[in-house]
């Protein structure tokens, strides 16, 4: 770690600072395109803040949840707040999933056997998921299912309307395009930081295997093994590395200095939790106040 070029690593604190960025502007759009008010800068703290405390979280999915019920308490919408982040999230899956498909499809990583069967594996399953979901009919079965096991039907029917929230974002294709678009922006921008600060520990792994199993370590962290993917992340990188050539010392520190600067970039983010929460300062209530309106 300490022969690691110092320009390189600034570099990889400053795209992981845009990622940072491109995810609060996604959020955005996607709010906007369901009518859900809430300043962009105020967006950005809760961002700042739950990326802070969803590090101590369980798995990348527990960040998930924590954005969830912040934005359903700024906006004061939770069916739009929780469809937003679920469209991200799958979104966010299926590009980082065609970047590794375009990489085993290039020919060049056919014979890494293990990541091949991980990424169309995985690839196939959220497309499988998304076409069931898709149909009505299933949906309802689904929802009978529920109630018949007891399920109390406030919380089918809160269910149902995420689903059909979820769902609705089909009736506007330029803005899903522009929102797709966003999203592999910040995939790719999250493969790069792995790159970059591998290439300052002058590794010489191809850019192209790093779109391979990336992708697969960033699903397999969203399982509930760990806190914030801690350790399954960290590890899955050191057993891709290796099978490249790296030592597991320097596979081990690649990932290592890759978490440090997730924890740099997060420090705004505790300023800004204890100072103000995880929701921030809603400004859009205060003028509503203001304004003598309901």
């Amino acid at each position: 770690m300490r022969t690691a070029d110092k320009g390189l690593l600034i570099l990889a604190l400053g795209l992981d600072f845009f990622g940072q960025f491109i995810m609060a502007w996604q959020i955005y759009l996607i709010l906007n395109m369901r009518q859900a008010v809430i300043r962009f800068w105020n967006l950005y703290k809760i961002i700042l803040a739950t990326s802070f405390v969803g590090k101590f979280l369980p798995t990348s999915l527990g960040l998930d949840t924590l954005r969830m019920v912040s934005l359903a308490k700024a906006t004061r919408n939770a069916v739009t707040s929780i469809s937003s982040i679920l469209i991200l999230r799958v979104l966010g899956v299926i590009s980082i999933l065609l970047f590794a498909s375009v990489a085993v499809i290039s020919g060049r990583y056919l014979h890494q056997s293990i990541e091949t069967l991980l990424v169309f594996g995985l690839l196939s399953l959220i497309i499988l998921i998304l076409v069931m979901g898709n149909h009505r009919g299933i949906r309802r079965q689904i929802a009978r299912g529920a109630l018949r096991i007891k399920i109390p039907e406030k919380y089918v029917q809160l269910a149902g309307d995420i689903a059909h929230s979820f769902f609705q974002f089909r009736g506007r294709p330029v803005r899903l395009g522009i929102l797709f678009l966003l999203c592999m922006t910040y995939q790719a921008n999250r493969v790069m930081v792995n790159f970059v600060v591998s290439e300052s520990m002058h590794l010489g792994i191809p850019l192209g295997y790093f779109f391979l199993f990336i992708p697969v370590v960033l699903v397999l962290a969203m399982l509930p093994l760990s806190l914030g993917g801690l350790g399954v992340r960290e590890g899955g990188k050191v057993v891709f590395l290796v099978r490249m050539g790296a030592t597991t010392a320097q596979a081990m520190g690649v990932s290592l200095i890759v978490f440090g600067i997730n924890l740099v970039i997060g420090l705004p983010g505790g300023i800004v939790y204890f100072l103000e929460g995880l929701s921030g300062h809603n400004d859009e209530q205060k003028e509503t106040v203001e304004n003598g309106s309901p």
